[in-house]
This record gives structure tokens, C-alpha cells and sequence, in this order.
């Protein structure tokens, strides 16, 4: 059993979006990531009936199309299963931090020059009380083998303040 599928939350808990569930999460993703080389991208559900699944997702090449397919999946996830309750993407991603980097959008980043490497997890809830972040950098050895960075973990609740961007889980919730 992957460590992810070993959490188990006490009554009234968030099923993927504790502090713990992230890690086990984000452990699991740095293991295959080590063993396999690359890492695919990873949904993972609560649905409001309390069960849960994770399923590989084959991203499209642009933002726009990414988020047109995560409005298709919470479509139809939500009218042959049910609400969903909560979701966590898992994926390994090219990132240039805009704050540090000037014309960081000046290109893609998988092509700027400040790029680095990073398996991300980003999760909220249905009604947008808990959201998360996890970015875990890692640059790659001479035997191509990630060496990891500290992860950054951000958990906001609802009173929390600061800017929070529509992504693709916003897509998944939508009606």
C-alpha cells in the first residue's frame, strides 16, 4: 500500500488535504520519480460520499486545453459518481519563480533559462475553505538521479489572506 492510501483521517477531516496526506502524497511522486525517471500526473478525489480514487491524467500541451479537459472530468465525475469533496493534482512540472526573475513570463517555462524542475501538488475543497500548495524543487546529478530541495507546503484556510489564483482544480468544481 503507497503511503498516500495508508493515511487515514479522523472523523470530520480532510481526506488529501492535510499536512500529513500531502507529504505521504508527495513521497510517493518522489519515489516514482526516482525510479521511473519522469513522473505522470496524478488526480486525486474525495467524493462527498466519503470514497476516494486516483487516476492518472494525460495533460494536453496548453493552459487553455488543460483546463477544458479538468471541466469535462468534474462533469462527469460529478454526474456518474457523485460531488466531489475535495481533489489534489500531483505532477512534475518546469516552474521560474516570477518574483525573482525578471521577464519570468517572457517565456514558456519550460524554455526560460531560470527554469528548475519540481513535482507540485495543488488541492482544494468544494467550498474553497482549505486550498494547498506543495513545490518540492529538485535539480538532477550526473547520473540524471533528482536531488531534492526542501518542500514548501501551503495550507490556506478560508480567513487566510493573499491572492489566489483560478487554476485547473477551480475548472473541476465548476458547474
Amino acid at each position: 500500500m503507497s503511503h498516500a492510501q495508508s493515511h487515514q483521517p479522523s472523523l470530520g477531516d480532510s481526506f488529501f488535504l492535510s499536512h500529513e496526506a500531502l507529504l505521504a502524497i508527495l513521497e510517493d511522486g518522489r519515489e516514482v520519480l526516482e525510479t521511473k525517471g519522469s513522473l505522470l500526473s496524478v488526480l486525486f478525489i474525495e467524493l462527498s460520499n466519503g470514497k476516494c480514487s486516483m487516476s492518472p491524467v494525460k495533460m494536453p500541451g496548453n493552459s487553455e486545453l488543460k483546463y477544458r479537459m479538468f471541466q469535462a472530468l468534474g462533469k462527469t465525475i460529478r454526474s456518474q459518481k457523485g460531488a466531489i469533496k475535495e481533489a489534489v493534482l500531483l505532477c512534475e512540472t518546469w516552474m521560474v519563480n516570477a518574483q525573482e526573475v525578471p521577464d519570468a513570463t517572457k517565456y514558456m517555462p519550460s524554455q526560460h533559462p531560470c527554469r528548475y524542475e519540481a513535482i507540485v501538488l495543488m488541492g482544494r475543497n468544494a467550498d474553497k475553505t482549505r486550498s494547498v500548495s506543495v513545490i518540492q524543487k529538485f535539480t538532477r546529478d550526473e547520473h540524471n538521479a533528482p536531488v531534492w530541495s526542501e518542500p514548501q507546503v501551503s495550507i490556506r484556510e478560508a480567513h487566510t489572506k493573499g491572492l489566489v489564483a483560478k487554476g485547473l482544480l477551480d475548472a473541476l468544481f465548476d458547474d
